[in-house]
């Protein structure tokens, strides 16, 4: 790496402190920013943090049923409590693990780019990163950064070949959000795509000790959730309750590909107000975008980014087209591509005038975060 990683991490926090400061100007006062972002699922990692986890749904105004929060898997409340050890309010402590969590990311990220081989520009990546429209989700009192940094350690280490830390670091993800799980057939994909040659070849003397080596990884990687699973069933009687519980939310499993194509066709839909057509064919597209990458991404050789990325977009679209663009556009493999997509290239030459565009539209969807907007959510 030619860039030591005390200049990195000084770039880095002076992008994320730029933007934190404009973000305190924004709601005139710096000490109310983190209560001023906690909308949303944010009060559902609060109470998590501050009470555990419900015994039962609890009826919701205006709601002719109960939401419960064995939704909000338990790594981000679980640091949001004992970071409130330190004096901290309980939203004060979730804003400030997000955004360390988002500088991990950006420095992780560059480290993961160069073991590609990609050489990016750190201030061009970090710039990316600090103003992409749907980064603001990485300085919420959300579990976006977490999920985005422990996401990229499980690739890093993957990359390296490096299993056991990979799996450490997977099973912490399935603790953080349930497509954290999906690193379990990610790296399956990364083990045969470096066991193939040799398999092909029918040299399976040669190939075993390298699967061998990767049953104890693969069996630690989905322990988070299950331990998750496991408690759930001693706390409510229902090990996947984390799931039946979505049907609150208005989500229920169907085919993710016909609810891409009928969000699509949401257009000629009657008796759908104009809002709900335009959000409805806005989310399809950023799923078929989310594809598209996975796609580009496939063809670069990074199957296992491929088939997180793709499967992601697939698990969230089959419970419906709610919140596809925080699981899409905000997902850190979708990121870091697209970033390499942008930065290739005749397109590079564009670029900066990209994160120009990105950091006002930004700041627009900062405004609308601050007036509870619905399609944030």
């Amino acid at each position: 790496m030619k860039h030591g990683w005390a200049k990195l991490s000084l770039w880095a926090a002076g992008l994320l402190a730029v933007r934190l400061a404009i973000y305190a100007l924004y709601t005139e006062h710096a000490a109310q920013l983190p209560a001023a972002l906690c909308h949303w699922d944010c009060w559902w990692y609060v109470h998590t943090a501050i009470s555990g986890y419900d015994l039962s749904p609890i009826a919701t105004k205006g709601l002719g049923y109960g939401q419960a929060n064995w939704a909000f898997l338990p790594l981000y409340p679980l640091l949001i409590h004992v970071a409130a050890w330190t004096g901290l309010s309980d939203v004060q402590a979730g804003f400030v693990i997000s955004n360390i969590c988002f500088l991990g990311f950006m420095l992780l990220s560059y480290r993961y780019l160069c073991l590609l081989r990609a050489a990016p520009d750190p201030l061009l990546l970090f710039g990316f990163l600090v103003s992409f429209p749907y980064g603001i989700y990485f300085s919420l009192p959300y579990t976006e950064s977490l999920y985005a940094a422990l996401t990229i350690a499980a690739f890093l280490e993957l990359e390296a070949q490096h299993a056991l830390r990979s799996s450490i670091f997977s099973s912490l993800l399935g603790a953080t959000r349930v497509t954290g799980i999906l690193m379990l057939p990610a790296a399956a994909a990364r083990l045969l795509q470096v066991a193939w040659p040799q398999i092909r070849q029918g040299k399976w003397q040669s190939a075993m000790p390298r699967l061998a080596d990767w049953v104890l990884p693969l069996a630690i990687m989905p322990v988070g959730l299950l331990l998750f699973m496991a408690y759930l069933y001693m706390h409510v009687g229902n090990a996947l309750a984390f799931i039946h519980i979505q049907a609150a939310w208005q989500r229920t499993s169907g085919n993710p590909f016909t609810q891409l194509l009928a969000g699509l066709g949401a257009a000629i839909y009657p008796g759908l107000t104009q809002a709900v057509r335009s959000d409805s064919i806005l989310l399809s597209c950023c799923g078929i975008a989310g594809l598209l990458l996975s796609f580009w991404i496939a063809r670069r050789g990074h199957f296992a980014e491929a088939v997180f990325l793709s499967l992601t977009v697939l698990t969230a679209a089959s419970t419906g087209l709610i919140s596809l663009q925080r699981f899409v556009l905000s997902n850190p493999v979708f990121l870091l591509f697209l970033f390499l997509l942008l930065s290739t290239g005749w397109r590079r030459r564009f670029l900066p005038y990209l994160i120009a565009l990105s950091a006002a539209l930004q700041l627009y969807f900062l405004h609308l975060w601050l007036h509870s907007s619905p399609w944030l959510v």
